[in-house]
C-alpha cells in the first residue's frame, strides 16, 4: 500500500464517490425498484415521485462534490491551516443562508431550495479553502522573497 501526507493512497477517497453518484442515478430509474422504493420505503405519495426522482438526480453529483471539498479541507490540515478550514465553514454556512432567502424570495419549491442550497454551499466551501490556501502560499512566498 502506497503512503501520502494524509496517510493512506488519496485515491481510495474517490471510491466512494464514484459508487454512490451511480446508486444514486440508478435507484430512480430503475422501474420496479423506484417504485417500491418511493412508495413503500419512503411513503411518498403517487404525486410527488417526480420531485423525489428529480431531487436524487440533482443529488448524484453531491458525493463527488463533498469528495472534493474534503480533499480540500484535508489538505488544509494537513499543512495546518485551521483557518482556512475556518473560513470553508463560514463560507458553508452564509452560502447556506444566502441561497435558501434568494430561492425563498423567487419562490423556488422548498425540495428545491434545499438541494440548491446544499450544492451551492458546498461548492463554496471547496472554493473558500482552495482560496485561503492560496492566498496563504502567495502571503507566505511574498514573505520568503522578502529575507
Amino acid at each position: 500500500m502506497r503512503h501520502s501526507l494524509l496517510g493512506t493512497d488519496p485515491s481510495h477517497t474517490l471510491d466512494p464517490a464514484r459508487v454512490c453518484p451511480l446508486l444514486l442515478l440508478l435507484l430512480p430509474t430503475l422501474p420496479g425498484i423506484a417504485d417500491w422504493y418511493f412508495h413503500t420505503v419512503q411513503s411518498i405519495p403517487p404525486e410527488n415521485v417526480g420531485k423525489a426522482r428529480a431531487t436524487m438526480l440533482i443529488y448524484a453529483v453531491w458525493p463527488v462534490l463533498q469528495t472534493i471539498r474534503g480533499n480540500a479541507e484535508g489538505f488544509a490540515a494537513v499543512r495546518k491551516r485551521p483557518s482556512a478550514v475556518l473560513s470553508g465553514q463560514i463560507a458553508y454556512l452564509g452560502t447556506l443562508v444566502a441561497v435558501l432567502a434568494a430561492t425563498l424570495h423567487f419562490g423556488l419549491p422548498g425540495w428545491l431550495m434545499g438541494v440548491t442550497a446544499i450544492l451551492s454551499a458546498t461548492v463554496a466551501t471547496t472554493v473558500a479553502v482552495s482560496a485561503h490556501l492560496a492566498v496563504t502560499r502567495a502571503a507566505n512566498s511574498a514573505l520568503a522573497g522578502r529575507r
